[in-house]
C-alpha cells in the first residue's frame, strides 16, 4: 500500500517527540543520528522538454553539481539501482511493448461483450525518461520526467502521458489496473453483470490510490506536468479493458491543485479530474464521445455539466488510446462552481429500490427522503401544488434535466447516474444556488443516442419516467416518484412540456445536433484508427462510422417522435408553428418561455427574426418583451390585435403571427410635460424605521402625492424593533437617474444628502402580497406618466407589476390598456416609465391611484429587496370636457335592484360624448359590453339580462369622454 510522504513525516515527528520526552534522544544512534546531510539536491536538467522528436533524437541530461544521475525508461521512479547516466539517451532505447499484452479484464468478460482483445498491430510507443540526482551526504533530488513521442506518428489531439511504477498499476498484489489477487482469490461474482467487487480495479478508497506523474502536451508544444495520485474511476465500467483514471492533485505529491487551464476556458485550480474511457460507449456502438457530445449540447442549461477535452493517452510510454479529460463531481466542484462548502451541503446520488438514497456523498439524505415520503400515495395538489414544488426544487433545473434525458432517450436514469444536491446553510433568495432547494447534475450519458438499438429515436421516455409497472434497474417507483407526482399538477405539467418544446426548438434542432455530431467526428476521426488497433473496439473504422450514422439518424427523427409522444400522452393538441418577430432588431428581444430569442443563445440562428418554433395548440406559451438599453416596450401585435402587457400567455393557433413592438426611450422621462409630483428621498426621511406613508416632496397640483405601503407581513410595524423582514425603509443608495431639479428647489444633483427607499422581502406571505400604492390626483391634467429609478439586490424581487384604479372609495385595480404592465428589474438602477395615455378615465381624475406589486421566484424569501429613487409624475394640461359639463355621477341606480332576471340601467349625458357601458364581476372579470356609441346630450337607459349568469354582485362601468363612473347591482336567483 502506498503511504503518502506527509504521513511518513508525521510518524517521524511523533517518534522524535517521544524520544525527547523520555530522555532517550541523546542516546539514540539509529533513527535520526545518521550522517549529516546537506540540503535537497537540485533536479537533473534535460536538454529537451516533452514533445515530438525525430527517430534519431538523443536526450542529454546534466547536473550543475556533478551529481550521479540515475534514470528509468519504463515510467518507474528512479533509485540507486536504476540506469546510470553516462551519455545521451537515444530514442531507439525505448523498451519493447509489453504492457499491451497484459490482460486487464478476466475471461468471464469476453462472453458479456466487453472482454479484453489482444492488439492486432504494433502501437505507437514513446520514450518516457525519469531521472534523479544522487550524491553522498546529500538528500536525493526530486525526480524530473519527460516523455518524447515519435514525430512520424503525429496525433491530431493533444497528448497526456501517465508514468507510474509498474507494480502500482499492473502487479497482482497492489496493481489497480488488473483483476489481481482480489479476483484470483474470489473469482468472478456471477450475481453482478460486471463481476463487482471481485477484482483489484473494483476497489475504492485511499488505500487504492497510487503515486504517478502527469504530463499534458498541447498541439502547439506547450507542456504542463506535475506529480499526482491516480485511482480507477467508474462503476461497472471499471471492468472494461481500457479503464478510467481519477486524477488527484495533493500537497503530498507537491501541488494541491492542477494549476493549468485544462479546458481552455481560463479556469484553473482543479482538485480532481477524470481521464475517462467513455463508459459503455467504449465497447457498445462505440464512438468514444457519446457522453461528451450529450453534455456539450446542453452545457448552457441550468443543471451542472462536466467540461471535456479529448486526448491521446500514453501509459509508461505505451499508447493507451483515446480518453476524455473531464471535471469530477464532488464537494470541490460544488465549492468552485456554486461557492458552497463541504459542511453546508446535502450531496446525494441515485435511489435504490429499498428506499432512501443510494449514496450520501456529503451531508444527509433526511430532507430529500422527507420530500419523497410526503409524496407517497398523495396528490401533489393536496400538498400545495406548484408552491410545494417551488419550495423544494429548482423548478427550471428539474424540468430541464428531465427534458434533456427524454430527448437523449437515456434509460440509465434517474435510478442510476443521478447526482443531486442542496445548500443547507442560511438560505439566500430564491434563484440563488444557496436557496436550499435541490438541483441536479448530468453525467454518464453513454446510454443516450440510440445506445440500445437502431430505433432508439422512438423510445418513449415519458413512459419510462411515469410508469410504475415496466420496471428496469433505472426507473423503479421511488426513483421516479418526484417526477410522477409533479406531473399531476397542471401548472408544472404545462411548464415542463414547454421546456421540452423549447429545447426541441433550439438546442435539439436537427440541424444543430447533426452539425455538432459532425464536429465531434472530425475531432476524433484521425485518432480512432490508432485507438481501435490498440483495444479492438470498435472492430473497424467502418463500424465506427456506422455507429455515428445511427446517431445522425437519431438527430433527424428524435424531435418528431418526442412531439408525437407529448401530444398523444398529455392531450396537448397538435404541434403548431409560432412565428415571432420584432419591429426593430436593435430595440429589443422576445423571450419565449425559457428561450431568449437573441444572437448568442445556443440553438438560435445569427439572423434571429422572424423566428419560428413548434408548440402545442392547447398549451399556452409565455411571451416576455425585453427592451434593450435606451428603448422601451410599446405593445404586441398578435394577428392584428394589440396587447399592452409586457408579459403575456398566448395559446398557439394555426397561422399565429406575433410581433413585439419597441420604441425609443425618451432622453428624459416626461419630456415636454409638466412635473406634477416628485419624491426626493433625503436624510429627513426617518432611518432604521419601518415606513408606512411618504408624502411627495413636491407638487404642482394643489394636492399632496402620497405613497402608502401595503405590507405582506403582519403585524406592521413588526413587534421586534430589529425585525426588518417585509418592511419598507430608508436606504443609502443614491442615483442621478430620473432626478428632477425642479422637484428639489432647483438644486443640482448631489448624492451627499440623497437616500432612497426599499421594499424588503418577503413580498408574498400567506396573509397577502406587499405593494406600493400611489395616490396621485390628476385633476386638470391628462397624458399622465409615472417614472422612477429602480433596482434590486441579487435576492430581490425580479418583477414589478403595475395596476391602476379610477374610482373613489375601495380601489378597483386593473391593468387594461397599460402599455407597460410589468417590468423585470436588474441589479443596477434602470429607468422605469409607466405611460397612462391610453387609459380611459385617468385624466382629470381626483381619485387616480397606481399600485406596484411584486412577482418572481424570490418574493417569498427572507432576504433581498427592491430599491426606488427619484419617483416623478408628469402630465399635460387637461383639454377634455370639464367636470361641470358631465354629471358628477352619470349613472343612475338600476331598477329593480336586486333583480332576478332583468334590470334597467339609466344614465344621463350632458355633452356630446362617446359612451361605453360594461359589466364586470366583482373580481374584475369582464362580462359584457352593453353599449358603445356616440351620444347626444340626454337621458338614456340600457337593459341587462341576468340569464346565464350566477347570483352575485356585478359592477357597471360607464365611460364618457375621460370620465368614468361605477354602480353595483345584485343578481339573485
Amino acid at each position: 500500500m502506498y503511504i503518502p510522504r506527509r504521513q511518513i513525516f508525521f510518524v517521524k515527528i511523533l517518534v522524535y517527540t517521544f524520544l525527547l520526552v523520555t530522555g532517550l534522544f541523546i542516546q539514540q544512534q539509529g533513527l535520526f543520528a545518521q550522517q549529516p546531510v546537506s540540503a535537497l539536491l537540485s533536479s537533473p536538467i534535460f536538454s529537451h522538454n516533452s514533445g515530438y522528436v525525430p527517430v534519431d533524437f538523443a536526450l542529454e541530461i546534466s547536473h550543475p553539481d556533478g551529481a550521479e544521475i540515475r534514470y528509468t525508461l519504463d515510467g518507474s521512479e528512479p533509485n540507486q539501482d536504476s540506469f546510470l547516466y553516462t551519455g545521451a539517451v537515444e530514442f531507439d532505447q525505448r523498451p519493447d511493448q509489453r504492457l499491451r499484452f497484459i490482460r486487464t479484464t478476466p475471461f468471464e468478460a469476453d462472453a458479456r461483450g466487453f472482454g479484453w482483445r489482444q492488439p492486432d498491430a504494433v502501437n505507437p510507443i514513446a520514450m518516457v525518461v525519469r531521472a534523479k540526482a544522487f550524491m553522498a551526504g546529500a538528500e536525493p533530488s526530486e525526480t524530473v520526467t519527460a516523455t518524447f513521442f515519435d514525430e512520424s506518428i503525429m496525433h491530431h489531439m493533444p497528448l497526456i502521458s501517465i508514468s507510474a511504477n509498474h507494480e502500482h498499476l499492473f502487479s497482482d498484489a497492489t496493481g489497480i489496473y488488473v483483476p489481481g489477487d482480489v479476483y484470483n482469490q474470489n473469482g468472478w461474482n456471477q450475481n453482478d453483470h460486471w463481476g463487482r467487487p471481485n477484482a483489484n480495479y473494483h476497489q475504492r478508497g485511499v488505500e487504492w490510490e497510487r503515486p504517478a506523474h502527469f504530463e499534458l502536451i498541447e498541439t502547439d508544444g506547450t507542456v504542463y506536468k506535475q506529480n499526482i495520485g491516480v485511482r480507477i474511476h467508474g462503476g461497472g465500467s471499471r471492468v472494461l479493458p481500457q479503464k478510467a483514471f481519477r486524477l488527484y492533485a495533493r500537497s503530498d505529491y507537491g501541488e494541491s491543485r492542477f494549476r493549468y487551464d485544462m479546458f481552455r476556458d481560463g479556469e484553473t485550480g482543479y482538485n480532481r479530474l477524470i481521464l475517462r474511457n467513455s463508459g459503455q460507449d467504449f465497447f457498445h456502438k462505440t464512438t468514444m464521445f457519446m457522453d461528451a457530445i450529450s453534455q456539450s449540447l446542453v452545457s448552457s442549461l441550468s443543471f451542472d455539466t462536466q467540461k471535456f477535452r479529448a486526448f491521446a493517452v500514453y501509459v509508461n510510454g505505451e499508447y493507451w488510446g483515446i480518453k476524455n479529460l473531464r471535471e469530477r463531481y464532488d464537494h470541490h466542484y460544488l465549492d468552485r462552481n456554486h461557492g458552497v462548502k463541504e459542511d453546508e451541503i446535502d450531496y446525494l446520488a441515485n435511489m435504490p429500490r429499498a428506499g432512501g438514497v443510494g449514496e450520501v456523498k456529503n451531508g444527509s439524505a433526511d430532507h430529500f427522503n422527507a420530500i419523497l415520503d410526503s409524496l407517497e400515495n398523495k396528490n401533489i395538489n393536496d400538498l400545495g401544488g406548484m408552491a410545494f414544488i417551488e419550495r423544494h426544487v429548482d423548478v427550471r433545473n428539474f424540468a430541464e434535466i428531465h427534458a434533456a434525458n427524454v430527448y437523449f432517450a437515456n434509460i440509465d436514469w434517474p435510478g442510476n447516474n443521478n447526482d443531486y444536491w442542496r445548500y443547507t446553510g442560511s438560505p439566500e433568495g430564491r434563484g440563488s444556488s444557496k436557496d436550499g432547494r435541490f438541483r441536479w447534475m448530468m453525467f454518464d450519458m453513454d446510454f443516450g443516442f440510440s445506445h440500445l438499438g437502431s430505433t432508439g429515436y422512438s423510445a418513449d421516455l415519458f413512459h419510462h419516467y411515469l410508469t410504475t409497472q415496466d420496471i428496469l434497474w433505472s426507473n423503479h417507483p421511488r426513483s421516479t416518484r418526484m417526477f410522477r407526482s409533479f406531473m399531476q399538477n397542471r401548472e408544472f405539467r404545462d411548464y415542463f412540456i414547454n421546456v421540452q418544446l423549447d429545447l426541441l426548438n433550439t438546442l435539439f434542432k436537427e440541424e444543430r445536433v447533426k452539425e455538432t455530431i459532425g464536429q465531434f467526428k472530425e475531432m476524433y476521426r484521425h485518432e480512432i484508427r490508432n485507438h481501435l488497433r490498440r483495444w479492438g473496439y470498435p472492430s473497424t473504422y467502418t463500424e465506427w462510422e456506422r455507429n455515428i450514422d445511427e446517431r445522425v439518424e437519431f438527430a433527424g427523427l428524435r424531435p418528431r417522435n418526442v412531439r408525437s409522444q407529448i401530444s398523444g400522452r398529455f392531450n396537448t393538441g397538435f404541434p403548431t408553428v409560432v412565428t415571432i418577430d420584432v419591429n426593430h432588431r436593435e430595440m429589443g428581444v422576445v423571450q419565449v418561455n425559457t428561450i431568449r430569442l437573441a444572437g448568442g443563445t445556443p440553438g438560435i440562428d445569427s439572423e434571429v427574426y422572424p423566428w419560428e418554433g413548434l408548440y402545442m395548440s392547447d398549451i399556452p406559451v409565455e411571451l416576455t418583451a425585453r427592451p434593450n438599453s435606451g428603448y422601451r416596450f410599446s405593445h404586441w401585435d398578435i394577428n392584428g390585435e394589440k396587447f399592452y402587457q409586457q408579459y403575456i400567455h398566448v395559446k398557439p393557433k394555426p397561422g399565429i403571427q406575433i410581433k413585439a413592438n419597441f420604441s425609443e426611450m425618451p432622453e428624459r422621462a416626461g419630456e415636454g410635460k409638466e412635473l406634477l409630483y416628485f419624491w426626493h428621498f433625503d436624510t429627513e426621511l426617518p432611518n432604521d424605521t419601518p415606513l408606512k406613508t411618504i408624502f411627495s416632496s413636491y407638487s404642482s397640483t394643489g394636492y399632496n402625492g402620497v405613497i402608502n405601503f401595503k405590507p405582506a407581513v403582519t403585524p406592521y410595524p413588526p413587534l421586534a424593533e430589529d425585525e426588518t423582514n417585509g418592511i419598507m425603509d430608508r436606504v443609502n443608495d443614491p442615483t442621478e437617474l430620473n432626478y428632477q431639479p425642479a422637484g428639489n428647489g432647483g438644486l443640482e444633483y448631489d448624492d451627499g444628502e440623497m437616500r432612497g427607499i426599499r421594499v424588503r422581502n418577503p413580498s408574498r406571505t400567506q396573509t397577502g402580497d406587499s405593494a406600493l400604492i400611489f395616490d396621485i390626483p390628476t385633476e386638470e391634467f391628462q397624458d399622465i406618466v409615472v417614472a422612477f429609478a429602480a433596482r434590486r439586490t441579487p435576492s430581490g424581487q425580479e418583477q414589478m407589476v403595475f395596476y391602476y384604479s379610477l374610482s373613489s372609495g375601495e380601489p378597483e385595480w386593473t391593468r387594461e390598456n397599460l402599455s407597460t404592465g410589468q417590468v423585470t428589474t436588474s441589479d443596477s438602477y434602470e429607468l422605469v416609465i409607466i405611460d397612462f395615455s391610453n387609459v380611459n378615465g385617468h385624466a382629470h381624475n381626483p381619485h387616480f391611484r397606481v399600485k406596484i406589486s411584486f412577482d418572481g421566484d424570490q418574493i417569498t424569501g427572507s432576504s433581498g429587496n427592491t430599491r426606488f429613487n427619484n419617483i416623478a409624475v408628469f402630465g399635460l394640461p387637461y383639454t377634455g370636457p370639464r367636470i361641470e359639463d358631465i354629471m358628477e355621477s352619470s349613472l343612475k341606480p338600476n331598477f329593480p335592484n336586486p333583480f332576478t332576471e332583468f334590470t334597467t340601467i339609466p344614465y344621463q349625458v350632458l355633452v356630446q360624448s362617446r359612451v361605453k357601458i360594461d359589466v364586470f364581476s366583482l373580481e374584475g372579470r369582464h362580462i359584457i359590453t352593453l353599449k358603445e356609441s356616440d351620444h347626444e346630450p340626454g337621458f338614456y337607459a340600457v337593459p341587462f339580462s341576468g340569464r346565464g349568469f350566477a347570483s352575485g354582485v356585478y359592477l357597471v362601468r360607464l365611460q364618457a369622454g375621460d370620465r368614468t363612473d361605477h354602480q353595483k347591482m345584485l343578481l339573485v336567483k
